[in-house]
């Protein structure tokens, strides 16, 4: 049994905002396993690039400490002292920079961070398209949610056809958006409806951010390389998200649509609300909307 599910059946949790909220989350052993034992910080970057890499947490964590504010140094392989930590984490960050991204060199790295942040520019996702209808799904108990889908699929697509989308498009979206609230699970995996975030530009700020963080940490780039680019994600990001609860939500429910394994998704729900509640997270400490101009 996932650890996730042991932990909401022993203490009768069934919905997302008492799995958060819940006062034992902190110290259940199979949860602390899967998260790194240190969060780190190196205090050596302004407060907006301190966010641009907090978006990242806690993924790319390959060893039991992750440094949460920035790459700190460069590490490298150790030669014949293939057991160091530093070598570890080396080939742990490389290997899941080629087999996720095809990424080996700087080149690589940069066109992916590119891409990212054309795509965060320009892209117009169907979920935020569709929002308003969504919510109201979402807004039913779970068994009248199939009939209010049914009848508000007309305005969606509708709503659809008014933003560009082709009448097909906007139905298969519109099927595909709205499963998820269906499940008899629903109301435990996911967000409630009023907490519903506007848009999921948060999975591809996380993305970048992910990139940014491993590309440096292992000396593909420089932080003045990406630089750029987290600077503008992290004002969209703020620009987007009140604070780093929403940010979370946001990106918990589009890997829901998109990554189809459902301990995976679990996971993550661990991942995000271990983030929101420890004491030496980035998503505690520095909050996403601040000071452009502080220094940790």
């Amino acid at each position: 049994m996932h650890p996730f599910i042991a932990f909401t059946d022993e203490h009768s949790i069934t919905t997302y905002e008492e799995f958060l909220h819940h006062p034992l989350l902190l110290t259940n052993t199979k949860f602390q396993r899967m998260m790194p034992s240190y969060l780190l910080w190196s205090n050596a970057l302004d407060g907006q690039l301190q966010r641009g890499f907090a978006a990242s947490v806690p993924m790319a964590t390959v060893l039991d400490a992750r440094y949460v504010d920035g790459p700190d140094k460069v590490v490298e392989p150790k030669g014949w002292l293939s057991r160091t930590a530093g070598n570890c984490e080396y080939t742990g960050l490389t290997a899941l920079l080629k087999k996720s991204w095809g990424i080996e060199t700087k080149a690589d790295l940069m066109s992916n961070i590119g891409e990212l942040a054309t795509k965060m520019e320009e892209q117009v996702l169907a979920y935020d398209v569709l929002h308003p209808e969504i919510v109201q799904v979402a807004e039913e108990p779970r068994p009248q949610r199939a009939a209010k889908a049914a009848q508000l699929e007309a305005t969606a697509v509708a709503r659809g056809r008014d933003a560009g989308m082709g009448e097909g498009f906007a139905r298969r979206w519109w099927d595909k958006l709205t499963a998820p609230f269906l499940e008899d699970i629903a109301d435990l995996a996911l967000p409630p409806a009023k907490r519903l975030p506007r848009t999921l530009l948060a999975w591809n700020i996380k993305r970048l951010s992910v990139l940014a963080w491993a590309g440096t940490r292992v000396g593909l780039a420089t932080v003045t390389d990406v630089e750029p680019y987290l600077r503008a994600m992290t004002v969209m990001n703020q620009e987007r998200y009140r604070d780093w609860r929403e940010f979370q939500d946001a990106y918990h429910l589009a890997r829901r649509y998109w990554i189809g394994d459902t301990e995976k998704n679990f996971d993550d729900q661990i991942a995000g609300a271990w983030m929101l509640r420890h004491g030496h997270s980035p998503w505690v400490i520095l909050p996403l909307r601040g000071n452009n101009s502080e220094s940790s």
